[in-house]
């Protein structure tokens, strides 16, 4: 019987060569805080060598600081358009071509609960007021995506909104009794203001509001007109009797400007008013814009706007629009369902109204 060969067993060595073996810790002295003088005496004698290959000669070199990184670019704004309606209506648009829609869906009697009646924008929201029987009041703070109703069940309809950026307050008028609602949390919440100290006439029928160089004002049937110059606490009855209903109340100028039919006056102290130095006819609105002041006007078959840079010389050009906005460069006007854009109210185009 033959046996099997057996393997060799491994045998493992050191790989330190028995003459440059590491000294063993009994051999340290103790001056070196505990590492062989070998050790030692190898690690003084190899950090001037490293030190001279790692570091460059600092006497004849440049030292170059990296700049510091600079921050990345805010995106560029964007303007958003909001507008509201009939039967909750809520559209906004960044281009005046594509609109989202909210609402809006409604045929027959317009005097409804959920209609909107006005919007104006201060401190990132959007609110809307309107209603019927009701007050109707709606605020957003994302540009219309979504909106958030605030609105009472009862307390009649409110005619006008505006934002007071003096004391960053909102206010709110109701359209048939001229009372007014105030707001301090932008628009979330909504208090009245007491105006026992304010001679207001009932049946004012108060269709918008506006606010600037420290006044707040709200304006609509039957020239009525109301100004509050103590920011909101009483308000003071500057009706201009014989009027119609005012279209809005704005400041160019050193002078405020208001309109009503073929009806447009010009006042330094919103007290006294004289005809404005051009012609008029069929008054639908005006906006100041670019450092100038375009008043709308005409008839249904013929339109056109009045502007100046100075409110000294006025010039006249046809237009179809009956109102417009400008921001960021480009305008959007609209004529009843019709919206137009572009850079200029000269170069205006009509938008597609499937997109509108």
């Amino acid at each position: 019987m033959t046996s099997e060969p057996q393997a060799e067993p491994v045998v493992f060595e050191s790989a330190v060569e028995p003459d440059k073996q590491e000294p063993s810790m009994s051999d340290a002295s103790s001056g070196n805080d505990g590492l062989p003088d070998a050790l030692v005496e190898q690690a003084q004698e190899s950090v001037p060598d490293m030190m001279e290959e790692r570091l460059p000669d600092m006497t004849e070199s440049t030292v170059e600081i990296a700049p510091e990184p600079q921050p990345e670019p805010a995106p560029p704004l964007r303007s958003v358009w909001v507008g509201v309606g009939n039967f909750g209506l809520r559209a906004r648009t960044f281009d005046g071509v594509k609109w989202l829609k909210i609402g809006g869906n409604g045929s027959g009697n317009q005097h409804t609960a959920d209609l909107l009646r006005g919007v104006d924008y201060g401190d990132g929201v959007f609110v809307a007021v309107g209603g019927n029987t009701n007050s109707g009041i709606m605020r957003t703070e994302d540009g219309g995506a979504t909106w958030t109703d605030v609105g009472f069940k009862t307390g009649g309809w409110l005619g006008g909104v505006t934002y007071f950026a003096d004391t960053k307050t909102w206010f709110a008028a109701k359209g048939y009794s001229a009372e007014v609602l105030r707001s301090v949390d932008k628009g979330k919440t909504w208090t009245a203001v007491d105006m026992s100290k304010s001679k207001i006439r009932r049946s004012s029928g108060i269709r918008n509001m506006t606010a600037g160089q420290g006044k707040v004002m709200m304006f609509g049937d039957n020239g009525s007109l109301y100004v509050s110059s103590d920011k909101g606490v009483t308000w003071v009855d500057r009706q201009l009797v014989g009027k119609g209903g005012l279209k809005f109340v704005t400041y160019f100028k050193g002078s405020w400007y208001t309109a009503s039919g073929d009806y447009c006056g010009v006042s330094k102290d919103l007290k006294t008013w004289s005809n404005c130095p051009f012609t008029t006819k069929s008054v639908h609105s005006a906006v100041v814009a670019n450092g100038e002041l375009f008043v709308f006007m005409g008839g249904p078959y013929q339109t056109f706007i009045t502007h100046s840079k100075d409110a000294k010389t006025w010039k006249t050009f046809t237009l179809k629009p009956f109102s417009g906005l400008f921001a960021n460069g480009l305008w959007l006007a609209m004529r009843y369902a019709d919206v137009y854009t572009g850079t200029t109210l000269q170069g205006l185009k009509l938008q597609p109204r499937g997109n509108s």
